[in-house]
């Protein structure tokens, strides 16, 4: 009997490329849920979050998205520095708690000039630029999922709860089909 592999939900999908808009699941990175106590915002290691609500904040190998107050989504990039580490410090004085949520979440990238329209065909959000343009970041419905928005200055990440990843894939190929020559 052969052995059982567990793969990605969208290890067997295909990039999506048109004309416009390019789609394709990233590559796993590390996902961790930081939350803060209001002691939390004395540390030193706060400063390294975005304050504002809807904003990311990028550090190269790693981001932080705000989620909601005193809550952060900690993004680093595969096989880079663990942006955990930065938090170490603050977790063990109990400051903040970090939970892993990289199981959790699938990302898909959305790239070229009709990603915010084929977005749009599922969120009242309002995506122009001007609006939700670099370094922000929201939750938010999408086609009746729950997603992550994060405005990459390469286009727009989404992150989807991994049992609906399948679902919310085949949803962007319907809503690009408009796209199709």
């Amino acid at each position: 009997m052969d052995s059982l592999r567990a793969l990605p939900p969208l290890a067997h999908e295909a990039r999506i490329v048109l004309p416009m808009l390019t789609v394709a699941a990233l590559v796993q990175p590390t996902l961790s849920e930081l939350r803060g106590s209001a002691a939390f915002r004395e540390d030193p290691a706060y400063g390294q979050l975005p304050a504002a609500p809807g904003r990311s904040l990028d550090h190269g190998a790693w981001r932080a998205n705000w989620i909601r107050p005193d809550g952060w989504l900690l993004i680093a990039a595969p096989h880079a520095g663990d942006a955990r580490d930065t938090f170490a410090a603050a977790a063990q004085c109990k400051l903040c708690r970090i939970v892993d949520l990289s199981h959790s979440l699938i990302g898909i990238s959305l790239r070229g000039v009709a990603s915010r329209d084929v977005l749009a065909r599922g969120t009242p959000l309002d995506l122009r630029p001007r609006v939700f343009g670099p370094g922000c970041c929201t939750r938010t419905r999408c086609a009746d999922f729950t997603v992550m928005l994060e405005q990459r200055p390469e286009g727009i990440d989404v992150y989807v709860d991994t049992s609906l990843a399948q679902a919310f894939w085949e949803w962007i190929a319907d809503a690009a089909e408009h796209l199709r020559p």
